[in-house]
């Protein structure tokens, strides 16, 4: 599980796009609260192509 900004890197995509896809179910997500805190952690798999990857 990572970060909003994190899966955005490891994807190659915006992080709203990463929030659409978590909206539309793609994503595994859960909510977290560390003290005052609130934020999402996302589960992400590294062998999803990003945007600008090209298929074999």
């Amino acid at each position: 599980m990572i970060s909003l900004d994190e899966a955005a890197t490891a994807l190659g995509v915006a992080r709203q796009t990463v929030l659409h896809k978590v909206r539309r179910g793609e994503l595994a997500v859960v909510h977290v609260n560390r003290g005052r805190r609130k934020g999402l952690r996302i589960q992400v798999h590294r062998e999803q192509p990003g945007l600008f990857d090209t298929p074999c």
